[in-house]
């Protein structure tokens, strides 16, 4: 409601449409950091119904990765796993490196919280992979971004029970 307009949601310019769902998604994000899954998912379904209509690829990507990442707070991992899959879907033709590390590296962390654990390795790796390609181009948000991977590497490895490989990933 305090993001309505007056004119009313369907009387807004697609410009303003972008900007109300953007602040919407934000605040989304903001619930699910304070654990307030309900109300983010709820934001985080609204976004994306809005996007869906303006046909905003990037968007859609983001609401889809979004919500798979609350679910997946919420310990909902099957449906944390099918919007992550959309996701991938959506993401694959895009041009954004981070959000590609961050789908791949969710992907693995909902893999892993399922017992898939091959399959979060495999995740996890393709995120790396991605991260050390992205690090020519922009070195000091790939390596945050290679922190990251390398953190759920870790816990990966420790879940497979190769303690080695585990320690040289937290170590990196």
């Amino acid at each position: 409601a305090a993001f309505q307009s007056a004119r009313g949601a369907n009387a807004l310019s697609v410009a303003e449409q972008r900007a109300l769902a953007t602040a919407k998604q934000l605040l989304g994000r903001a619930y699910s950091n304070l654990t307030a899954y309900r109300q983010a998912l709820a934001l985080h379904r609204e976004v994306l119904e809005i996007f869906s209509a303006l046909r905003d690829t990037a968007n859609i990507a983001r609401g889809e990765q979004y919500l798979a990442e609350t679910y997946w707070l919420n310990a909902e991992f099957q449906s944390a796993l099918q919007h992550q899959q959309r996701a991938l879907q959506w993401i694959a033709p895009l041009p954004d490196k981070p959000l590609h590390i961050r789908a791949q590296t969710s992907f693995g962390l909902i893999k892993l919280s399922l017992g898939d654990l091959e399959a979060a390795l495999d995740a996890q790796k393709r995120a790396l992979q991605i991260a050390l390609e992205w690090e020519e181009e922009r070195e000091t948000e790939a390596q945050r971004e290679q922190a990251t991977v390398q953190k759920n590497l870790g816990v990966t490895y420790l879940q497979l029970k190769q303690q080695a490989q585990a320690l040289a990933s937290f170590q990196a």
